[in-house]
């Protein structure tokens, strides 16, 4: 057998060392594996044309072990009372909503209303139309009296609206995520209730799935920062009310050097 003579053996280039450096060992991909399957998922759905992704983004940095799920539907209520889904944030009518017994509800914001004209239409180059110019034209879709966009109806309204016949007036939000080709949408003012009932955006979950982690993503929605106690706990930490308690014992102190001075 030939002896190996450790001098005479080339020198591992800089760029093998860190190949070998970074490759996990076992330990480290069964650790990796570990991390992977404890991962755990809250499951949103949203209605169309709803832009929850800063929500998303927010929970997951926020969340440790937990990240979003979601997927845009027309009718995301539905897959929440099905089970198949945590909690939904759906498009509702403004005024007249009862929510069901065992639906939790936390409201978010009123969408604006807007018009999806043809693409040469003269809205082409406005921010925002009022309804007074748009009396002659031809409505093809306006949401229903009852809140509740038909949104089948829509996309085939807008289809017709693209071969520049008429326009339609639904949420803002909802014409921008069908995104049509063929046709412009603005933002629609001096309409009233009657002719166009307003909708909003609310969060619903089922009264018996709900939980923490549900609760701590309404927290986000609703506007918790990230510093906030609840946030804090759920992250293992207790800053804020630290901070709390050294802003009492400060106060506390300075009560009893005035007393002393006294």
């Amino acid at each position: 057998m030939k002896r190996l003579i450790i001098g005479s053996m080339p020198e591992a280039s800089a760029s093998q060392n860190q190949q070998r450096t970074q490759k996990p060992t076992q330990h480290q991909q069964s650790r990796q594996r570990q991390r992977v399957n404890q991962q755990r998922h809250l499951k949103v759905v949203f209605s169309t044309g709803v832009q929850p992704d800063k929500w998303f983004r927010r929970f997951d940095e926020r969340t440790p072990g937990w990240k979003v799920a979601s997927a845009g539907t027309d009718d995301p209520l539905a897959y929440v009372r099905a089970g198949q889904a945590d909690v939904a944030l759906v498009r509702l009518p403004a005024e007249g909503y009862e929510r069901p017994a065992d639906m939790h509800e936390v409201a978010l914001y009123e969408e604006q209303t807007g018009v999806a004209a043809p693409k040469d239409h003269p809205a082409k180059v406005m921010e925002a139309i009022d309804y007074s110019e748009l009396v002659d034209e031809k409505l093809m879709y306006v949401t229903p009296a009852n809140g509740w966009d038909d949104i089948a109806a829509l996309r085939e309204a807008l289809q017709v609206v693209a071969a520049n016949v008429g326009i339609a007036i639904a949420p803002r939000p909802l014409l921008r995520g069908i995104n049509q080709g063929g046709v412009v949408h603005r933002d629609l003012f001096g309409i009233d209730a009657t002719t166009c009932p307003r909708t909003r955006v609310a969060l619903m979950w089922r009264v018996e799935s709900d939980n923490d982690v549900i609760q701590d993503f309404v927290g986000i929605c609703k506007g918790r920062t990230a510093g906030s106690s609840r946030q804090a706990a759920s992250r293992g930490r207790g800053g804020v009310n630290k901070k709390a308690g050294r802003v009492q014992k400060t106060a506390k102190k300075k009560a009893v050097r005035t007393a002393k001075r006294r």
